[in-house]
């Protein structure tokens, strides 16, 4: 679908052409804090970089480069599994109140959703001639996150308000990768062009559904 029939709209980036009169270069760079108390001392950062160079009068190379780490938020209360062990008041009921028991059995983990995002593109465009234009390129594209980011208001206290009950960190990752070549010949009266592409998306995530059921099924077993 495309246009109007887009599901939720539609965003169409065109990447810029390498040129073959002369060399450019952009730099952009960041720093983030999270400085909130209970979340303080979380810092990340971000840059990306675009470089376009001639290699001859009808051969030119562009690539850029970005990456970026965002500081988690999120704190994770990790179970241990143990049905000696208490997770709060009441160790059997799936999203107890740490109200009395902020740290509880198990491991305590600060922003635990901290993520990472990187890549980058290349393009080789050859023109011989005014008829004659092709450009090859390959993009990859990454995101890794630590953890969803997920939590149970009903876990909220004053020393951490952004909390969840796990049993295991909930990973998740996307990495993205575009092939393509474009080719177009102008006959005068036509022009002919052709575009090829090849595209590989692979994604995973890990939900921990344990906080939700073991209640339900009778504590911990």
């Amino acid at each position: 679908l495309y246009g109007a029939s887009e599901m939720g709209g539609l965003v169409k980036v065109v990447p810029n052409l390498p040129e073959f009169k002369e060399f450019s270069g952009q730099f952009v760079g960041g720093i983030s804090a999270l400085d909130s108390g209970w979340n303080g001392g979380g810092g990340g950062w971000k840059f990306s970089t675009v470089v376009n160079t001639p290699l001859s009068d009808i051969l030119a190379l562009r690539f850029s480069f970005h990456s970026s780490v965002d500081p988690g938020y999120i704190n994770i209360h990790q179970m241990s599994g143990s049905p000696n062990d208490q997770y709060g008041p009441n160790g059997l009921v799936g999203y107890n109140s740490l109200q009395s028991n902020v740290y509880g059995a198990g491991e305590f983990i600060k922003n635990a959703n901290k993520n990472e995002n990187g890549g980058g593109r290349i393009a080789l465009r050859f023109k011989p001639n005014d008829a004659f234009d092709a450009t090859l390129a390959f993009m990859y594209d990454s995101k890794v996150m630590d953890s969803l980011p997920n939590y149970e208001p009903a876990l909220s206290t004053s020393q951490s308000p952004l909390t969840a009950d796990q049993f295991q960190l909930q990973p998740s990752s996307t990495h993205y990768s575009l092939a393509s070549l474009e080719a177009s010949y102008d006959f005068g009266p036509a022009v002919l062009h052709s575009i090829t592409g090849w595209i590989e998306r692979n994604h995973s995530s890990s939900v921990d559904f344990a906080g939700t059921t073991y209640g339900a099924l009778g504590g911990n077993g």
